[in-house]
């Protein structure tokens, strides 16, 4: 989620705003209410830290500041058998599934749930023409096809194919916002990014995955634009085939690798779905627990450094440096130069090629995310992101993680008797041994907070307790916990449309049809060594038996 305001809490601490988790505005609490997985609990509010607010707030900055592991890959845990790609995966489709702004002061998503790429598409060229090219015998909006594409700072040719993963040496477009009008010649100041949602600028390899998903929709309407067909039909077909083939690879290959194995083999059940997930409908919004919790794992998962391109000396990037890469954090560093465009072989398995791991998923964090000052509280508070993960959900008063555990397991043990959902508490919550043991003083240092707070240890925030359950029961961070897992697979059954069935099925043909079980299946039909022309035309044009229409969402549809 974009930091500092990916999710906004207009009340969060402000004298009104802590007041309102006690009940003092109601409507607040009832709209919490409505968008949550476990309504019965929103009467539990996690308790307050001390006597209150400000002791609360204290306790957080001591725990926080000891959440730091200073090793990606520390001595005596194996490598995390998740590529680093996942990590911004995660994030790329959390955003697609939840986007609120500033100014809204309810707790409700503006987007509906559904996963149909609008975050890069937007509603239709028709309605934001602004992101798409302009053909040269232009019939209007009906004919833009094409995305806008951002050349790299030491580009001198358009943004054409010719790479072998053509993901490499291009950026988003930005336009110059810097005087009072819009400039296109070049950016000297502050720029915006020209894309349907910008909190998809919000680091260099997010940008880049954004970038890559423009380049995929080009090069499949080039190919079927060279064979005649019509600029309307190309867009719409082009778009259906990419947003089916993404759904599914959601499902197939991220939530795969996420997610607790048994509580994963429930969400693929379709007898189990609806009883255990919610009839189709029933859930329009991502729910409180997600928002401010389970999409919130994804931050412990960040390396301190990454191995980018071919930068200067073949060194490795600092997450410092990564996360400036944005219009908006640094306005000077955009357009990216040529060598920080991401080679994707470094962040997924592309032709056996071995990418970096993400972190493990646990408490410790690398310091640029446990300590740095990168988000920003409602009233213009920096403070470290993941200080703010726990602060919201005391603010929004979300019931603690053993509550929810304890609501989990009592829903999944009727028929699921054989899937476990242990309660951890106390001592449960203090640092793994076998992260203690690798992570020594820090270890120590966070163990000391924690056990100076014991409410802490019976009443832990949601976003920490998800952390703990991973380190703990999720194979030493390798996947969440099935808590995690659990309120992951609710949203994703919604998100995906599994509760009704049609969708999946759908998007099963399409991208089966065309061999795409994965991310990196579907990121390989850019390379050209590998799909011919001709191929890709045959794979994007045939249309599988099963049909339909799409998901409606915020304020269009996505063209199935």
């Amino acid at each position: 989620m974009r930091h500092g305001n990916s999710f906004d809490c207009p009340w969060s601490r402000s004298p009104t705003g802590i007041q309102s988790r006690e009940g003092s505005a109601g409507d607040v609490r009832t709209e919490i209410s409505r968008t949550c997985l476990f309504p019965d609990l929103m009467d539990q509010p996690i308790p307050w830290l001390g006597t209150g607010p400000d002791d609360t707030r204290a306790a957080l900055e001591a725990i926080t500041d000891s959440m730091v592991g200073g090793s990606d890959q520390p001595f005596g845990l194996p490598p995390n058998p998740i590529p680093a790609g996942y990590t911004y995966l995660g994030q790329f489709i959390f955003h697609d599934m939840v986007f609120s702004r500033a100014l809204r002061k309810q707790i409700g998503s503006e987007a509906t749930l559904a996963l149909d790429l609008n975050s890069v598409y937007g509603v239709a060229p028709a309605f934001e023409p602004h992101l798409y090219e302009t053909p040269d015998d232009s019939a209007g909006p009906a004919a833009r096809c094409r995305f806008l594409i951002g050349l790299t700072d030491r580009s001198t040719s358009p943004p054409d194919l010719t790479d072998a993963m053509a993901g490499t040496a291009r950026d988003l477009p930005r336009i110059d916002s810097s005087k009072g009008f819009a400039d296109m010649r070049g950016v000297a100041g502050r720029s915006e990014p020209i894309v349907a949602d910008p909190r998809n600028d919000d680091h260099l390899v997010l940008s880049q995955l954004h970038c890559l998903f423009l380049q995929l929709h080009n090069r499949m309407a080039d190919v079927l634009l060279a064979r005649g067909l019509a600029s309307d039909s190309v867009f719409t077909t082009v778009r259906r085939f990419i947003t089916r083939c993404f759904r599914h690879a959601v499902l197939h290959d991220y939530l795969r690798h996420m997610m607790d194995p048994a509580i994963y083999a429930l969400l693929l059940d379709n007898g189990d779905r609806a009883a255990l997930f919610g009839a189709a409908g029933s859930l329009q919004t991502a729910p409180v627990e997600f928002t401010f919790g389970t999409a919130r794992f994804g931050h412990a998962m960040i390396r301190s450094e990454y191995l980018i391109n071919q930068l200067p000396g073949g060194g490795k990037a600092d997450v410092g440096l990564v996360l400036q890469m944005s219009s908006s954090r640094a306005p000077r560093r955009v357009p990216i130069p040529t060598h920080w465009s991401v080679n994707w072989s470094n962040f997924l398995t592309l032709d056996g090629s071995s990418p970096q791991a993400a972190r493990r998923i646990s408490p410790f964090l690398n310091e640029t995310l446990a300590r740095r000052p990168l988000a920003i509280d409602d009233d213009g508070t920096p403070m470290s992101i993941v200080f703010q993960d726990m602060w919201r959900c005391y603010i929004l008063g979300l019931p603690s993680g053993q509550d929810v555990a304890t609501e989990i397991g009592a829903r999944l043990a009727p028929a699921h008797q054989d899937i476990k959902v242990p309660v951890l508490s106390g001592d449960a919550m203090l640092p793994p041994a076998k992260f203690a043991a690798v992570y020594g003083y820090s270890a120590r240092a966070l163990a000391s907070a924690i056990r100076a707070n014991p409410g802490f240890m019976t009443a832990t925030p949601l976003s920490y307790y998800l952390l703990q359950e991973a380190a703990i029961l999720g194979d030493d961070g390798a996947h969440l916990g099935p808590v995690g897992s659990y309120i992951l697979a609710h949203t994703m059954v919604h998100a995906l449309g599994l509760a009704g069935q049609h969708f999946a099925s759908e998007d099963a043909a399409v991208a089966q049809a065309a061999g795409i079980s994965t991310f990196a299946d579907l990121f390989g039909l850019l390379d050209r060594s590998r799909i011919t022309d001709s191929q890709l035309f045959s794979i994007v044009s045939t249309r599988p038996a099963a049909g339909g229409s799409g998901h409606h969402r915020r304020t269009g549809t996505t063209g199935n």
